[in-house]
């Protein structure tokens, strides 16, 4: 299983690097777990190549879960209309 953790703030600096891993990830064919406790901010960018993540990941029939969803990734998603996209748990990092 691969497992990934996103933290700090997500942007079009870290992209470039996030999409290697996941595709190396994805190349693997084993479940993903993606932890986004500590995410502070995420854009536009680094929300789009999560939704390509989770469709390809998909197609390949592989299973990603999410450990643990920040408020901020939540609120982002939500914004840009992509929390059913990603695929998003309905409660936040304090399970409320």
């Amino acid at each position: 299983m691969a497992g990934f953790i996103l933290s700090g703030m997500l942007d079009i600096t870290g992209v470039a690097e996030l999409k290697v891993r996941l595709g190396q990830a994805l190349d693997e064919l084993a479940p993903v777990e993606l932890d986004a406790t500590d995410l502070s901010w995420i854009d536009a960018s680094a929300l789009q190549l999560l939704v390509a993540f989770l469709q390809e990941a998909t197609q390949r029939g592989i299973a990603v879960s999410w450990l643990a969803v920040s408020d901020e990734l939540m609120a982002a998603a939500q914004l840009m209309g992509l929390d059913k996209s990603l695929q998003l748990p309905s409660v936040g990092p304090s399970g409320e």
